[in-house]
């Protein structure tokens, strides 16, 4: 977790000494390409793919045929370094005449290292039709060797399958690979995931939820059901927001109704630790994928769960409620939960000492510096700059534009001061 911290220069009590680092870099590209699949060419296809019918287009790779087949492609000549980036995202149409395909159709992406470590990751169970299929890279569904060294080396990625288990489907199917890339390069450095929804559950459901039809797998948590629904999670571990800006949630809206769209809601409750909640709604969605954000600062407080400390604590937040409101749709609809982030970095304004006052004969301190809101501060001392700081007082409550402490200094000829924002 990314905790944002603000320092005061170094005040001494004959003077002051301020020090300022800075470094600035490009922003990483956000994806890289594996293949487009454009004339296409693998080094070698095996099993079923080995008798089926091969099309190679400009645009896509397509292969007609039944059962489980695969291709192999050596990819060390690319030279990938995918130690940039976070996930794998292929993007593939599954098609057949015969409807019972649908579900039943699993592609799957095989990475293997230098060292024989390969990745497995896998889409089970897909519907008939274009998919683009996403996956952390450092976490897929199986590890099909551990190689040498164990874990995927990301620097130094040299083999690919891409494979077709066809499940239970014994007819004739059809699947485009379109593309594959490696995506979600690390821009935002105070990103922190709350949750993937991988293999969820809810502690509590309530409202048609207690009686939905419930989906988990490593792709998310999926939830058909109509009218209002609602469900809480106690997060594992307690996270600290207070360095993040926004919060983005990727949502799955789905029915077989068309009138759903524009009417299903996703929302999230955010719950600190002594029982404060904050909403954040994304009323009246289209039916489909979305990446939903809205500014931290933006959350609705609740009336009635309110905590025994006035306001939200960003730094201890503990639980999540999921919530969807159908409006005045009353069909059923499906809500996939995929993701959900704290991203941005919190700009905090630098700590400016205003005013410092010294009575040698008590040793204390009077201290005034620039301050935000909310926040609380410390300070710290040292006899020499040379032997460190110590802590000499800890939580300090802003007193808003400007807070003003008194410190004790400890007893020598000279000291040092500074200010830190918690």
């Amino acid at each position: 977790m990314k905790k944002i911290k603000s320092f005061a220069g170094i005040v001494a009590l004959l003077g002051s000494l301020t020090l300022v680092n800075q470094a600035v870099a490009d922003p990483p590209v956000t994806n890289v390409v594996i293949s487009t699949f454009d004339n296409f060419t693998p080094d070698s296809i095996y099993a079923s793919w080995g008798s089926g019918t091969i099309n190679s287009t400009p645009t896509s790779y397509v292969v007609t045929a039944s059962g489980f087949g695969g291709l192999y492609k050596w990819i060390g000549y690319l030279g990938l370094n995918a130690t940039a980036y976070t996930n794998v995202e292929l993007d593939v149409t599954l098609s057949s005449s015969d409807p019972s395909a649908s579900g039943a159709l699993g592609p799957i992406v095989n990475i293997t290292d230098n060292d024989g470590s390969e990745y497995s990751y896998r889409w089970y169970g897909q519907t008939l039709g274009h998919h683009i299929l996403n996956m952390p890279l450092l976490t897929p569904n199986y590890t099909n060797a551990a190689g040498t060294t164990p874990g995927l080396d990301l620097a130094n990625l040299q083999h690919l399958n891409i494979q077709l288990d066809a499940g239970g489907f014994s007819g004739t199917y059809s699947v485009s690979l379109n593309n594959l890339r490696l995506t979600g390069a690390v821009t935002d450095t105070c990103a922190q995931n709350v949750t993937m929804f991988s293999n969820f559950h809810l502690d509590a459901a309530y409202g048609n939820w207690a009686s939905a039809t419930i989906v988990t797998n490593t792709q998310g948590y999926q939830i058909t059901a109509s009218g209002y629904g609602s469900g809480d999670k106690g997060l594992p571990v307690t996270i600290d927001a207070s360095g993040n800006t926004n919060i983005e949630l990727t949502v799955n809206l789905s029915s077989s109704d068309s009138s759903a769209s524009g009417k299903l809601g996703a929302i999230v409750w955010l719950w600190d630790a002594d029982g404060t909640v904050l909403h954040y709604a994304w009323y009246g969605q289209t039916l489909g994928e979305h990446v939903l954000t809205l500014p931290l600062s933006a959350g609705t407080p609740d009336g009635y769960f309110v905590g025994t400390v006035p306001g939200f604590d960003f730094t201890k937040i503990t639980k999540i409620s999921l919530l969807l409101d159908p409006s005045s749709f009353t069909g059923t609809y499906t809500v996939a939960w995929e993701d959900l982030d704290f991203t941005g970095c919190a700009s905090t304004a630098p700590v400016v000492i205003t005013a410092q006052s010294y009575d040698p004969a008590t040793g204390n301190f009077t201290l005034t510096w620039t301050s935000a809101a909310g926040k609380t501060y410390s300070i710290l001392t040292a006899t020499n700059l040379a032997g460190g700081f110590t802590t000499n007082t800890t939580g300090i409550s802003s007193g808003g534009s400007t807070t003003t402490t008194n410190v004790t200094m400890p007893v020598s000829s000279s000291g040092f001061l500074r200010v830190l924002q918690q």
